[in-house]
């Protein structure tokens, strides 16, 4: 499966690729992302004020860096609407009931169910390449 991934650069010179449809938190607000020093993190989707789209050269080393690891990268220019959706739908948080409240085994039931069947994002779900 691809990955969809957006590479930016700070004005250090330090590449960072962004996951926007991966959530990083259990609400979705910030999404995964990837640096050579420091690696795996949470990161703002719109780094736009502090970052610029890295050029080529500077994609490439950490491009190699992903794909050795295991990912199968899907270079975007940008986040789009539908990514920021897909990340929170992702997220989605469980509604834990309250003992007591009326329907509470529904919603017990309902929240067990929901846990148990929503995908979980973990790096063994990349694709591995020997």
């Amino acid at each position: 499966m691809k990955t969809k991934t957006l590479f930016r650069t700070f004005h250090t010179g330090d590449t960072i690729a962004l996951f926007p449809e991966i959530p990083a938190d259990v609400r979705g607000h910030h999404c995964a992302s990837y640096q050579a020093i420091g690696q795996h993190g949470a990161a703002s989707p719109d780094l736009s004020h502090c970052t610029r789209p890295a050029t080529p050269d500077e994609i490439a080393p950490l491009r190699a860096e992903l794909e050795r690891i295991g990912y199968t990268v899907a270079p975007v220019r940008r986040v789009s609407y539908a990514m920021h959706r897909a990340r929170r739908a992702a997220a989605a948080p469980v509604p834990v009931p309250l003992i007591g409240d009326p329907g509470h085994a529904e919603a017990q039931a309902e929240t067990v169910r929901r846990l148990t069947t929503r995908p979980a994002w973990k790096l063994t779900d990349c694709t591995r390449t020997a």
